[in-house]
């Protein structure tokens, strides 16, 4: 997940959430279940932002219309 608030400079409400407490659940049509957020720093972040802006080049349009750091997030699956 890119915290990139559609290009504007406000950092998104669910990155503080996730800062806070990185628990969550995650639904994806039908499927639920609980994971936990790993915020991507230094090559990892760049590794999965050359990706995802491969994938998604409007992420890159969006990234450059701030000057704040766009926080990247990886949700993995989670005990329950």
């Amino acid at each position: 997940m890119a915290g990139t608030n559609g290009g504007r400079e406000r950092v998104p409400d669910w990155v503080w959430n996730l800062h806070a407490d990185p628990r969550c659940r995650v639904e994806v049509g039908r499927e639920k279940y609980a994971a936990v957020a790993l915020f991507l720093e230094g090559e990892a972040y760049q590794t999965h932002w050359d990706r995802l802006v491969a994938e998604h080049p409007i992420y890159q349009t969006a990234r450059d219309l701030v000057e704040r750091h766009v926080p990247l997030v990886v949700l993995h699956p989670a005990k329950e």
